[in-house]
């Protein structure tokens, strides 16, 4: 053994800081993983009862990497990270305005995270867009429109435009709309909707199913069923039901659906021989 040399230098040479780097590489993915789990699967899903969206633990992950990995670097190969850090803000600069587009839409998914907008299953509209949430990334938001449709909607339009939604497991109100002849009083129409309504599938029970007057039309007098459903998913179903249902409890109760009725005159033209005199004129 030589005096004053390292034997770990003398043997692995300078391949032993690549081996320590493997070894803290791999420890570093260790803990990583190790936070994620105790964080999100064991204080938010357990504790809290809440399951933390993905988006959100891949940040955070990310943001762990970045760190513990300039750590390792500076301490392994006594690398001044401080210098790269300084001499990157230009370039640094020039991506983020390359990519604003793109970092706009994940800071508008984190936000819509954070406030907890909506979550997988539930019913959004935006835009012209209605549909069930199948998913969330850090750059857009997957929608499976009632056509079965897959729409993709970037997390900054959602963020910036009128957004409704409907939750899953929430009381969510419809109204359809209903025109009965006027020879019917309105509260024997009333009766006969709100029964033939109350009993489609998808109804809630704990929020009762009505039905009103709605207006006075030209040949009917318009009412509305307004029901409330926890799967609004479902919505072009229970109202074909309720349609089907309303129709059925009509006919049994000898009430017709009302409809345009139209007065025409015939006019008749002037003979040909008939000579106009100045007075008509």
């Amino acid at each position: 053994m030589v005096r004053g040399v390292d034997v770990r230098e003398y043997i692995f040479g300078k391949d032993l800081h690549v081996i320590l780097f493997g070894a803290v590489a791999a420890f570093i993915f260790f803990i990583v993983r190790a936070i994620d789990a105790l964080v999100f699967n064991v204080f938010f899903s357990r504790r809290r009862n809440v399951a933390a969206p993905q988006l959100l633990r891949g940040i955070i992950s990310i943001v762990l990497y970045f760190v513990l990995f300039l750590v390792a670097v500076n301490t392994i190969f006594n690398f001044q990270v401080k210098t790269v850090l300084t001499g990157g803000t230009v370039v640094a600069a020039v991506v983020a305005l390359a990519l604003q587009d793109t970092l706009g839409n994940m800071f508008s998914g984190i936000a819509l995270h954070m406030e907890d907008t909506f979550e997988v299953g539930d019913v959004i509209h935006s835009g012209d867009h209605y549909g069930v949430v199948e998913g969330v990334s850090w750059r857009a938001t997957r929608v499976r429109g009632f056509n079965n449709q897959l729409v993709i909607l970037p997390n900054s339009l959602i963020a910036r435009d009128r957004l409704e939604v409907f939750p899953r497991n929430n009381l969510n109100a419809r109204i359809l709309p209903v025109g009965v002849d006027y020879h019917v009083p309105p509260a024997t129409v009333i009766g006969i909707l709100t029964q033939a309504a109350s009993h489609v599938e998808g109804v809630a029970r704990e929020m009762p199913c009505f039905a009103r007057v709605a207006s006075f039309a030209d040949s009917a007098v318009a009412y509305e069923i307004k029901y409330f459903t926890r799967d609004y998913s479902a919505r072009d179903r229970i109202d074909a039901d309720i349609r089907k249902a309303v129709w059925y409890a009509l006919r049994r109760n000898n009430i017709d659906f009302a409809f345009p009725v139209r007065a025409f005159q015939p006019y008749t033209p002037p003979s040909a021989e008939h000579q106009v005199t100045p007075e008509e004129i």
